[in-house]
């Protein structure tokens, strides 16, 4: 029934509508294949978990020493994420916050 009343609704949007609905989930998926260098050219081993949003947002900031990986947050100002003292953060919002659009 829900699947029901879901495609009523897209039903119902206009194309432009539709079409900026689809834009916005092409850039929230574009945003989750984002990794930035510093964690691409570590092994796998060494990463952060993949739940972690931190891992595929493109304002994390992170870091790397001998010893610690760490994720600044450019949103918060702050430390989200460390290797030392890793958090269970598993949602936020700023992964779709300044993502930058495909051209």
């Amino acid at each position: 029934m829900e699947q029901n009343t879901s495609a009523n609704q897209t039903m119902d949007m206009t194309e432009e509508e539709l079409d900026k609905a689809i834009q916005s989930s092409l850039q929230e998926e574009s945003a989750r294949l984002y990794i930035s260098p510093t964690l691409n050219q570590l092994p796998e081993k060494d990463r952060p978990p993949k739940e972690l949003p931190c891992a595929y947002c493109f304002n994390a900031i992170w870091m790397r020493t001998t010893e610690i990986l760490e994720c600044y947050c450019r949103l918060t100002m702050q430390s989200a994420w460390n290797s030392q003292e890793p958090s269970a953060l598993i949602q936020c919002d700023g992964t779709s916050v300044g993502v930058p659009e495909e051209k």
